[in-house]
This record gives structure tokens, C-alpha cells and sequence, in this order.
């Protein structure tokens, strides 16, 4: 089974502020699947990557700003991850997870 499937909790932190998400990772046909969830932040995924320890994805958002944004996403145990997500114009910003108990 893949180090990623499950529910995470994550923190996204950027110059916009700092937002909770659920992300749940899924296996489908042999991809994995992202999806995010949050009052906060509103996103679809697509191009998803992972090799091994690493997850790589797309995110389109539409709330709280529109953009595309290039997410990597790395384990730093087997529950939890660090990582960044950019957009063209702006900073990086910084992910933060827990896999859900």
C-alpha cells in the first residue's frame, strides 16, 4: 500500500494567511487520487505524482485567490509531511501535515 493513502490534516501558510484542509489520498486504478477539503480553500488536483516519499500535484484554485499552483509535498515520518506550493507571481507557501488517526 502507498505511504500516502489516508486523511491528513494540514496547515497551509502563506502571505494570504493560514489555512486548515482535510487532504485525503486515494488509489484508483492505480493512480492516486488528492482531493482537498475546506471552507477556506477551494481547489481541484490534477498530474499527481508520487515517488516514494514525495507527492507532486497540481492544484487549480478558485477561493481564496485564483491560480494555478505547483504543490511537493515530502513525508518527514510515516504520519506526517512538510512542503511548499508556488504560484507564478507569489512566494512559496508552506504545507504542513498529520495523517489523521
Amino acid at each position: 500500500m502507498n505511504a500516502w493513502i489516508g486523511t491528513w490534516d494540514v496547515e497551509q501558510s502563506s502571505i494570504v494567511g493560514t489555512f486548515v484542509m482535510d487532504m485525503t489520498v486515494t488509489e484508483r486504478a492505480g493512480s492516486l487520487e488528492v482531493a482537498f477539503a475546506s471552507p477556506q480553500v477551494v481547489a481541484t488536483v490534477s498530474g499527481v505524482e508520487c515517488d516514494g516519499e514525495r507527492l507532486r500535484m497540481t492544484t487549480h484554485l478558485t477561493k481564496p485567490l485564483k491560480g494555478t499552483a505547483e504543490v511537493e509535498l515530502t513525508l518527514s515520518g510515516p504520519d506526517s509531511f512538510g512542503g511548499t506550493g508556488k504560484i507564478k507571481f507569489l512566494p512559496a507557501s508552506k504545507f504542513t501535515g498529520v495523517r489523521r488517526a
